[in-house]
């Protein structure tokens, strides 16, 4: 167990009796952080296969597979505050493009040019502000 927890046999016999203590709680430490990488990967496996079953199912009536998450999950505190910041700013983004794209559409509808402003006055001059009476040619 020592040799596998890094020891090697001069450290176990002839070192400081101590160092035997350290060493099993950092190879556990390892073991536990190893399950909990590959309970990740299972997780993430597990919800991968969730979204995609509906694409799998010939009963359902929604054959379009749930979407992958965008960021991985959480492990902290703190990365669990800087996702829901970036999730926070995306919406404010893509709420702010939308308001955008409606402001465009309407400023386009209300300020469509008047006739004359176009050039296509019934007197054929285009925008040409001088009256008739001006125009030597």
């Amino acid at each position: 167990m020592y040799i596998r927890a890094g020891m090697t046999y001069e450290q176990y016999w002839d070192g400081d009796c101590e160092m035997v203590k350290y060493y099993l709680a950092a190879f556990q430490d390892q073991q536990e952080q190893e399950s909990f990488y590959l309970w990740m990967q299972g997780r993430y496996f597990y919800e991968a296969l969730l979204n995609a079953s509906p694409a799998l199912n010939g009963m359902s009536k929604n054959h379009k597979p749930t979407p992958y998450p965008e960021e991985p999950y959480p492990l902290s505190q703190r990365e669990a505050e800087h996702q829901d910041k970036r999730r926070q700013e995306r919406a404010l983004f893509d709420t702010r493009e939308k308001m955008f794209k409606i402001m465009k559409a309407n400023n386009a509808r209300f300020n469509k040019p008047k006739l004359e402003e176009r050039g296509d006055n019934l007197n054929g001059r285009g925008n040409d502000p001088k009256p008739e009476a001006e125009h030597h040619g």
